[in-house]
């Protein structure tokens, strides 16, 4: 390869003036950047983690066999690079978050739906030996594949919504299967999306599938998401300050009606005697306040109730 020179004089290659053109810089950079990190939602991966260990569970009853089921990466990028990254011949899943009135995204690579479909036709043979004609058959797929891998995509939502309790009660319906990446758009191309990839193996052969959740569909309980606490923590937690509300509100307090008040020296105090008269400077119809030790927490009016002395209560209390 032949070396060039720029104006200065300076040798320079050209992967050298490659790097330099694709490379953006500044401003530029920040808004063109494909990944943003996902270190902020720590809560993210610990329903994943949940997914693996009941998705592998799932599958095995599904498949009758044996299945690993890992959580590979955990990442943050953009649609329209998660979309430039699929198998041209995935099968990509649109399903329907009700409870956020937002939509995700669920895909198998060609080799994972192939070896999905393989299974449940069985034909496990192949799988076992690490033989898998169909996969290298460069067709589309016929509309009894789609719905058996479809059956497998929603035992992933199912189990994915279970482990998503920890977070939030949600229903994630399976909406429709696509073939092609194009017609499962689900946001704008520049929307940024949290994307968890699983690597299953069937057998002696392995796929990946991933799962997709744009930012603006976990807007809603991005607070609890940032959260570092385990979901375990969060229930006890909860059933924490539920236990505290309801001793609280068990509690007894004295409440004391006060009639008036009368400021007097230490001398007025000593020289008092039975029969001798404390002007309160209180007329009729004066409120009386109610206090719970030094808090007035209500007012009302002195009066009589079935040969009782009552007060009546005019507001509500802490109003």
């Amino acid at each position: 390869m032949t070396d060039m020179k720029d104006s200065n004089g300076t040798a320079s290659t050209p992967t050298d003036d490659i790097a330099e053109a694709v490379m953006p810089v500044g401003i530029r950079a920040m808004i063109e950047s494909n990944v943003i990190s996902q270190a902020q939602l720590p809560l993210l991966e610990v329903v994943c983690d949940r997914m693996v260990r009941t998705f592998s569970t799932s599958m095995r009853n599904l498949t009758s066999g044996a299945v690993d089921v890992e959580l590979k990466q955990l990442v943050s990028l953009r649609f329209g690079e998660f979309l430039n990254r699929q198998d041209g011949r995935a099968i990509l899943g649109v399903f329907t978050v009700v409870e956020l009135e937002n939509f995700g995204l669920i895909t198998l690579d060609n080799q994972l739906a192939r070896d999905v479909i393989e299974t449940l036709l069985g034909n496990r043979l192949t799988l076992q030996q690490g033989k898998n004609p169909s996969v290298s058959e460069n067709r589309s797929f016929t509309q009894l594949e789609i719905k058996l891998v479809g059956h497998m995509l929603e035992v992933a939502l199912a189990d994915l919504q279970e482990a998503f309790k920890e977070v939030r009660e949600v229903q994630m319906k399976l909406d429709r299967i696509e073939t092609g990446i194009h017609f499962a758009t689900i946001t704008g191309m520049s929307n940024v999306a949290v994307v968890a990839e699983f690597s299953v193996g069937i057998g002696a052969q392995s796929g990946t599938m991933s799962v997709l959740l744009p930012y603006t569909t976990i807007e809603p309980v991005r607070e609890k998401l940032q959260q570092k606490f385990m979901g375990e923590q969060l229930n006890l937690q909860s059933a924490w300050d539920v236990h505290m509300q309801r001793e609280v509100a068990a509690m007894d307090l004295e409440v004391i009606a006060v009639l008036g008040e009368h400021i007097m020296t230490v001398n007025q105090v000593q020289n008092l005697k039975p029969g001798d008269l404390i002007h309160l400077g209180v007329v009729p119809n004066t409120p009386i306040r109610i206090q719970c030790g030094d808090v007035v927490v209500s007012d009302g009016y002195f009066g009589l109730h079935e040969g009782r002395t009552a007060i009546s209560i005019n507001n509500p209390v802490g109003q």
